[in-house]
């Protein structure tokens, strides 16, 4: 069964653009932090969009592959590789991180901190019949989280393995929902998308895709040259070119439901179906149609993500300049994650509304900041949280159990890290209500006052550990017998405290 689809998936359309040009990125500089103490920390660089269809190594190498001391500063030189890139940092007994590296104010990382994970297998399986070596990576959501892409996030790094295999990942504590990845060279790939992970069970990744013959023609039934093939939930970065005769090759998961889209600057097309074609799929192309977007052109670049829960992982992001931007048209449901060096973040739902859409862009809220101990001595190395209002801001949003939710939110990863003076500096927060969270070992949680946020504002805020007072508790039955394995959790009294 195969039907036509006129307006493709925005995610997918957007990835075979052409990729406005970038200067050449010569070092990323940051440093890293652990949870617990570790020797080294492994960072990895992998290039992103079309430029890995000029290096066609860089699907299944990373352009940077070192180490790192814990606590220190480091640069690297990711070479002949251009923005936009993902950078990956892993330690032993670690979860993972990544983050999206796009446009030139990013090359000075956050500071980076890695939580302890608890191990989980995964199961890699090859259904295509290949035997080559494979590259795979993923991601983990938590229960409380964001789309805000300029932040660091849990992640599975890009590891290799050979044919079928068994590896063990760390991954947050608790419940979590997983995905993965994997890309054999030969071409064939994998997802797993959306499973619920338990403890000491096993996650399997099929690879199960397979090459399909596609030609593509124009509305007078002629074939077309250089048209950019790509399958919707494909981790390929390049697209596939078609030939002379319109012709080429792209993989697919013929397991389940697929769908191909055709794009160039003056035409789109899309091909949906199910299975394994016996013979060669045709895509008949039509004229593109564009979603038109514009926003103050004061406000310089400004970064786009394309969103889709089907596709958890997403195309990389791209950096617009002139207040405006032509994405290919979108039937399906989607929206866009947008944010700028300056710019507070967004998200944009979709509607099959006539004219431009704007971006509403507000500047954004930067917050610099010091922790101190009772007697006003700077604390280092401390990672710091901003809580910040879920009501304000849709793309901040809680999956708590029951959908219940405090009113301010904290996100599993921290967003700065204090350093040898004490200090820190979130930017990027949007303009709204917000709290600077604490936690060092052995000490109650510190917060700041609440902040209420203004757009452009820069905020000062002290947080001050203060050591806490010890409970004996004892837990009982309802006979009066002592309890043994309950766990006990200590709750801050709003009321109480007057905050």
């Amino acid at each position: 069964m195969m039907r036509r689809l006129s307006i493709s998936a925005l995610f997918v359309l957007c990835s075979l653009m052409a990729a406005e040009a970038v200067e050449k990125a010569p070092q990323l500089q940051g440093v890293t932090y652990t949870e617990d103490a570790v020797e080294k920390v492994r960072i990895q660089v992998w290039a992103l969009g079309e430029q890995v269809a000029e290096h066609p190594e860089w699907e299944h190498t990373a352009v940077v592959d070192g180490i790192v001391a814990p606590g220190k500063a480091f640069s690297v030189d990711f070479g002949e590789a251009r923005l936009p890139v993902l950078v990956e940092l892993s330690a032993e007994g670690h979860v993972a991180i990544s983050l999206n590296v796009v446009i030139p104010e990013q090359l000075d990382l956050p500071p980076a901190w890695l939580r302890k994970g608890e191990p989980s297998r995964l199961r890699i399986e090859r259904t295509d019949g290949g035997e080559d070596r494979v590259v795979v990576w993923g991601g983990a959501w938590t229960d409380t989280w964001g789309w805000d892409s300029r932040r660091w996030r849990a992640a599975v790094s890009h590891v290799e393995v050979h044919s079928s295999n068994t590896l063990e990942v760390q991954l947050p504590p608790g419940s979590t929902s997983v995905w993965f990845t994997g890309v054999s060279e030969g071409g064939a790939f994998g997802n797993s998308s959306g499973e619920r992970r338990s403890v000491g069970g096993v996650t399997r990744l099929k690879i199960d895709s397979a090459p399909i013959a596609v030609r593509v023609w124009d509305e007078r039934k002629r074939p077309v040259a250089g048209v950019r093939l790509r399958v919707v939930g494909s981790p390929h970065q390049a697209a596939a070119v078609t030939d002379d005769d319109g012709r080429a090759a792209v993989h697919a998961a013929v397991t389940g439901e697929w769908t191909i889209i055709a794009l160039n600057s003056e035409f789109q097309g899309s091909l949906a179906g199910r299975g394994r074609p016996r013979e060669e799929v045709d895509i008949d192309l039509e004229p593109r149609e564009d979603i038109e977007l514009r926003w103050p052109e004061e406000m310089g670049a400004v970064v786009i993500q394309p969103r889709s829960w089907s596709h958890p992982q997403g195309d990389p992001p791209r950096a617009y300049q002139g207040g405006r931007a032509a994405l290919p048209k979108s039937s399906a449901s989607s929206s866009l994650e947008y944010w700028g060096p300056e710019a507070a973040p967004g998200l944009l739902q979709l509607t099959d509304s006539k004219g431009p859409l704007p971006l509403k862009i507000e500047a954004a809220m930067r917050i610099e900041g010091r922790v101190v101990s009772e007697t006003d001595v700077a604390v280092s190395g401390l990672p710091v949280w901003m809580r910040i209002s879920r009501s304000a801001m849709s793309m901040y949003q809680s999956y708590g159990p029951g959908g219940r939710a405090t009113p301010l939110e904290r996100p599993w990863l921290p967003w700065a890290v204090t350093d040898s003076a004490g200090r820190f500096s979130i930017a990027g927060l949007p303009p709204t209500e917000c709290e600077a969270e604490v936690r060092a070992p052995g000490l109650p949680v510190a917060r700041s006052q609440r902040i209420e946020g203004e757009p452009g504002a820069v905020v000062e805020t002290t947080v001050r550990l203060t050591a806490g007072a010890r409970l004996a508790l004892r837990v009982v039955d309802p006979g009066g017998g002592p309890l043994a394995g309950v766990t006990v959790e200590i709750y801050r009294s709003e009321r109480a405290s007057g905050g």
